[in-house]
């Protein structure tokens, strides 16, 4: 009887188990990805309905302002006719300004107001001055724009300095650029612009940092009333000119980015503490409390302290409006104006996220399909491979030729059924050949590793990769050499089974995962690939997998050691980027072809940031570009057509690629970068980037080399999946015992499972052995935040401070212990300054956001929280801080919109599910069985306040459902018990498990509950009294009719 060879069966097993794996990966895949779909559709269903109720809402108000406008019209014949009149005349004589910067502003916004609105040079404008305010009466007006003056009273308003900057641009020897800015748009409407204009910046202006009047909806300024000795106001004293000046409902809201409004910027530097009186007999008899100036309306001035104006007054046709500051407009109109602004605001918002999800949607859909396609495909190959005939009765036809989901099910398991008899043949002999396959698989000697390693910090170092070359120095430091020389195996992995964390006192580094945390020592594997032979593959430093082998890339010592590029790399390091391009310019290596395009890469991102700054600052959005990129991409897509590039040259590649737009693209180069040189973490960093869901991540097709599992645990950490993080690191952890990186991510994904007792023990033993470390430190600070570890955070904060305080990890740590210390602005102040240094930061923008919480600035909050969501969609933390916000604003529907975004990106945290359902509780819904729902979801995320079961007592017993009340009264008390917290839970529970079990009868379990409440004093202990004494009647039987008689004597 002839036997099957052992290859033949070793390849045969091999291929089933891949062939099973892969086909059950692609299902689940599907099955995600269609649910992905659905919750996408589910949002937009959502958001679209909403549109359409606010659009239905504004249509009512218009028609309800419209019938209010019109009863106005008819009953008040003159006082609001003078106040628009006014208005429109101070606008039309500024219009017929031709010449005036200010003249073209209000022509721009009146005729092309859309378009005004979106133009860089008109998009920051608030106004005019003369049209931003109102006084009360015609002499008012007179005399403060006299006061002024004309230029004052034309000058152009912008809220930011970038704004200011937009309006006029400059040629190299310094004359106007006339082709842009608003000497660009003038010709353009028919206008010329000649001479100078003055333009103020509101966040350039030192704001009145006092108090605000209360109760007062002009928020006028907290100023000290000139006093005479007797305690009275001087004799026509009328108040003074910063609030006098009124605002309407849109300048009210008008804010700078820190918050501040008109009046406290533009018009308290404009009149700062100037009085206004009556006459100027009374302004003269008052001369000894003016301190910042005065004026009369009869004329008399004085400017500052002792400088008179004498002479005639200066006609000045540029005046303040009339206006009162309380319009006889009806209440009702003013309010109906607001709530349309307000609606259309909220529509102007949902559109945006509208925006945000159609484009998720298309996504996702164009990967379901490229998926659902890959499958059919899949499925046809190995019928086709299985049998060159179909069996009795099936058609030659492709299997699977449509996407129905049944179709796709039923032939799988044809497939796998023809699969599974082809290996009944061998199944006798199936032990064997795994165990043949076991013994070829042997582990090589870490050597090989540390190798591979200290060449690779060696390339890199000399192409100028800093960081990468650091990254690869600090793994080959962390490698600890091999027991043997001649042991071809590497340690066993560290045990799971207990919390044995490392501490001062232990010899080694490695770090046990938290109990609970188990997993086993095998790999995931994010792509099953069965080709290769024994030959292409070679042994691992990592849990007993073999990889294929990459060889190390042979150095052109004629390129790299040449004097040029060792001129080049000098001037590299000095930051001179140009001067290192140009010395290269005539040398061919691919060396130092990679130093020259990086070096002109880094000279045009150096050059885009300082327009950043110039034009838009560093907080605006901007269409400054690398103007370096289109030659760039040129120049590295024929040489990768020519194949006469390298890795490095593909990384720098892929990075102009993304930065292009061209992620697809760049996704493929990188990982042909990463294939060809994989000990490149900076690549690795960029590929990851890219990865914005799992299913990217799971389709890159990489060599299976070590460093993809470094890649991996960190990819996962990116998109949340702690678990496989911890799994991955554990792996990894084996050989590379003391390196600081791994044990990072494990006290990051520790911190993301919100277990900080265990995460905080790891980063505390990071900073014992690396005590300067920056890296990853903000995140130990949101721990210690998290915590409330006041004196650790402070400790933390001053080492950082001392260490480099111009990093951006430092000023957030140090935001972070302002934040805990309850000073908000300081904290704000930091934050701000971190995202000076990298304003891609995002925990500083969603910790900023927190902060403007904190402060009850609600637009400023909501700015910084959306522009945390544009960095990375996939941050739950900025969502959860949108709901919040909303949620402080009263709008519950639009709260638990981002309240479902951020549980959807970490549906571990039960805060995320407390939130929505406290929304679901808020009386505008009140739909409690779904606050229920999530309450039990937070229960199950193992939410450690006790909120959720409290809250589901309490719910189901307003519900009636009285035995589920007793039973999550229960789980609270055993709870409160374990924790040993008092309060008023406590006695609800035991109250309400006391009447409970009395009126099932269940009297002595009644009588224990009730024993404890007569620890408490108060109005409890009375009540538990007479719920024992009604227990102990109940217990011992009817009360016979001698007592009846009795209690009812008189």
């Amino acid at each position: 009887m002839s036997t099957i060879p052992q290859s033949n069966l070793h390849g045969a097993a091999t291929n089933f188990e891949l062939l099973k794996n892969s086909i059950q990966k692609e299902q689940d895949d599907l099955q995600k990805l269609t649910q992905e779909v659905k919750h996408h559709e589910d949002n937009l269903k959502f958001l679209k309905s909403h549109v359409n109720i606010i659009h239905e809402s504004i249509h009512h108000l218009q028609g309800e302002l419209k019938e209010c406008h019109s009863s106005v019209v008819a009953v008040e014949s003159n006082g609001n006719i003078t106040f628009i009149n006014s208005e429109k005349q101070t606008l039309d004589h500024i219009r017929q300004l031709d010449e005036a910067a200010a003249g073209i502003i209000c022509q721009v916004k009146d005729q092309h107001g859309s378009v005004a609105s979106t133009l860089r040079c008109t998009k920051d404008i608030v106004g005019i001055v003369a049209s931003l305010g109102k006084v009360k009466d015609e002499e008012l007006s007179r005399t403060l724009s006299e006061y002024l003056g004309l230029d004052t009273m034309l000058a152009i308003v912008c809220k930011t300095l970038e704004g200011v900057q937009a309006l006029e641009r400059y040629e190299k020897d310094g004359s106007i650029d006339r082709n842009t800015g608003l000497h660009g748009i003038a010709p353009t409407i028919g206008r010329t612009m000649k001479g100078r204009f003055h333009v103020f910046c509101l966040q350039s202006l030192r704001p009145f940092v006092g108090e605000f009047l209360s109760d007062d909806p002009q928020k006028k300024l907290a100023l000290m009333n000139p006093r005479l000795p007797n305690g009275k106001l001087p004799p026509g004293f009328l108040g003074f000119a910063v609030n006098m000046i009124s605002l309407d409902d849109l300048h009210l809201s008008c804010v700078t980015v820190d918050g501040y409004g008109l009046r406290e910027t533009l018009f308290f530097n404009l009149f700062s503490r100037l009085q206004v009186y009556k006459s100027r007999a009374d302004m003269l008899s008052a001369q000894p409390f003016i301190t910042d100036g005065a004026v009369s309306l009869d004329g008399g001035m004085i400017r500052g302290c002792g400088l008179f104006c004498l002479g005639d007054r200066n006609e000045i046709k540029i005046n303040f409006p009339l206006g009162d500051s309380k319009p006889s407009i009806p209440r009702e109109v003013l309010e109906i104006e607001q709530q349309i602004k307000f609606m259309e605001w909220k529509k102007e918002m949902l559109s945006s996220d509208i925006q945000r999800e159609e484009s998720l949607l298309n996504t996702v859909k164009c990967l379901l399909k490229a998926k659902s396609d890959g499958y059919r495909k899949l499925i046809n190959d190995e019928l086709l491979n299985k049998g060159r005939s179909p069996p009795l009765g099936q058609s030659t036809q492709p299997l699977l030729a449509d996407n129905d989901p049944s179709h796709l099910r039923d032939q799988t398991m044809v497939l796998l059924t023809s699969v599974t008899r082809q290996r009944v043949g061998f199944s006798g002999h199936l032990g064997k050949a795994r165990s043949a396959a076991q013994a070829e698989t042997k582990m090589a000697s870490k050597e090989t590793c540390r190798t591979e390693l200290r060449s690779a910090a060696r390339q890199l170092g000399d192409r100028c990769l800093h960081s990468a070359a650091k990254w690869a120095a600090e793994l080959l430091v962390s490698l600890e050499p091999d027991p043997s020389s001649s042991s071809s195996s590497t340690p066993p992995l560290s045990s799971l089974s207990s919390r044995n964390f490392p501490s001062a006192s232990t010899s080694s580094r490695s770090l046990s995962v938290p109990y609970g945390r188990h997993f086993d020592g095998s790999s995931l594997r994010r792509r099953l690939r069965s080709s290769g032979s024994a030959a292409d593959t070679a042994a691992t430093p990592v849990g007993g997998i073999s990889y294929v082998s990459t060889p190390m890339p042979v150095e052109d010592g004629s390129d790299g050691d040449s004097d040029v590029y060792l001129l080049a790399k000098a001037y590299f390091d000095c930051r001179e980027f140009r001067r290192a391009a140009h010395v290269l310019g005539k040398q061919t290596g691919r060396k130092a072809v990679f130093l020259r395009c990086y070096a002109l890469y880094l000279a045009g991102e150096k050059r885009k940031e300082e327009e950043l700054i110039e034009i838009e600052g560093s907080f605006g959005k901007s269409e400054a570009v690398n103007s370096e990129l289109v030659s760039l991409e040129r120049e590295l897509s024929s040489l990768r057509k020519a194949g006469a590039i390298d890795s490095f040259g593909l990384y720098l590649y892929g990075i102009i690629l993304r930065d292009r737009g061209c992620e697809n693209l760049a996704i493929t180069v990188l990982v042909e970068s990463v294939n060809s040189f994989p000990w490149n973490w900076s690549a690795w960093l960029e590929l990851q980037s890219l990865c914005a869901t799992t299913d990217i991540l799971n389709k890159l097709n990489l060599k299976n080399h070590w460093m993809k599992d470094f890649f991996l645990a960190s990819a996962y950490q990116e998109l949340k999946m702690h678990d496989e993080t911890l799994k991955k690191c554990e792996s990894l952890q084996a050989v590379f015992r003391r390196s600081d990186h791994i044990q990072a991510q494990i006290a990051t994904a520790l911190y993301g499972l919100r277990e900080l007792d265990e995460a905080e023990v790891v980063f505390e033993e990071i900073l014992r052995n690396d005590p300067y470390r920056l890296n990853t430190m903000d995140v130990y600070s949101n721990l210690l935040y998290a915590k409330e570890c006041f004196s650790a955070l402070s400790f933390l904060a001053h080492k950082v401070f001392l260490t480099d305080k111009y990093q951006p990890e430092s000023c957030c740590i140090i935001a972070n212990y302002y934040s805990l210390k309850g000073q908000h602005e300081k904290a704000v102040l930091y934050f701000r300054r971190a995202l000076k240094l990298n304003r891609k930061y995002l925990s500083a923008w969603t910790l900023m956001g927190h902060e403007y919480v904190e402060m009850k600035n609600t637009p400023a909050a909501i700015d910084a929280y959306r522009r945390a969501v544009d960095i990375n969609p996939r941050d739950y933390r900025a969502w959860y801080g949108l709901g919040q916000t909303y949620e402080m604003m009263s709008m519950p529907f639009y709260a638990l919109y981002y309240f479902k975004r951020a549980s959807y990106l970490q549906p571990s945290d039960a805060r995320l599910w407390l939130a929505m359902a406290q929304c679901y509780q808020s009386a505008p819904l009140e739909m409690l069985e779904d606050a229920i729902k999530c309450y039990t979801k937070a229960v199950n995320c193992n939410e450690r306040e006790g909120i959720a079961l409290h809250q589901l007592a309490k719910l189901h017993s307003d519900l009636g459902y009285s035995e589920k009340a007793a039973y999550f009264y229960k789980k609270d008390l055993e709870m409160m018990d374990a924790e040993e917290r008092q309060g008023p839970n406590m006695i609800e529970a035991l109250l309400f498990l006391t009447k409970y079990l009395k009126a099932e009868k269940r009297f002595e379990e009644a009588e224990v509950y009730c024993t404890r409440l007569l620890d408490y004093s108060g109005p409890e202990k009375e009540t538990a009294m007479s719920l024992l004494r009604g227990l102990r009647i109940a217990q011992s039987g009817p009360p016979s009719s001698s007592s009846l008689e009795q209690f009812s004597a008189p």
